[in-house]
């Protein structure tokens, strides 16, 4: 049988914020609407369209039909690639320039100048 943990994006931080909404398993992930998932931090409605559908693929079609659950784009991967990634500052190119910042600073007040 499978778990949540089987779904991609849920390890056991968020399977066990699920558990404590009385989601245990795929099939009643698959039951679920979205605004009940959106109550666990970190999963916005996108995302719960996202683990919805992917929990539909391991339950027979009988038990995956939930009259209020919002229909999800399918998409191969959870995570970007980097096609999806491009021209957009993730969070290493903003701590860079924190960092680079940081430098010119410390060296501003040591009354030293580098160059370079």
């Amino acid at each position: 049988m499978s778990t949540l943990e089987d779904i991609g994006g849920i390890g056991p931080a968020l399977r066990r914020a699920l558990e404590d909404l009385g989601i245990s398993d795929p099939a009643a992930l698959a039951a679920a609407d979205a605004a009940t998932l959106t109550q666990v931090r970190g999963i916005s409605p996108e995302r719960a369209a996202r683990f919805i559908a992917e929990a539909q693929t391991f339950v027979s079609p009988s038990v995956a039909t939930a009259p209020d659950a919002a229909p999800a784009k399918a998409k191969g991967k959870t995570k970007n690639s980097k096609k999806d990634r491009a021209g957009k500052k993730g969070k290493a190119d903003k701590d860079g320039k924190k960092n680079k910042k940081k430098d010119k600073d410390r060296k501003a007040r040591s009354g030293k100048k580098k160059k370079g």
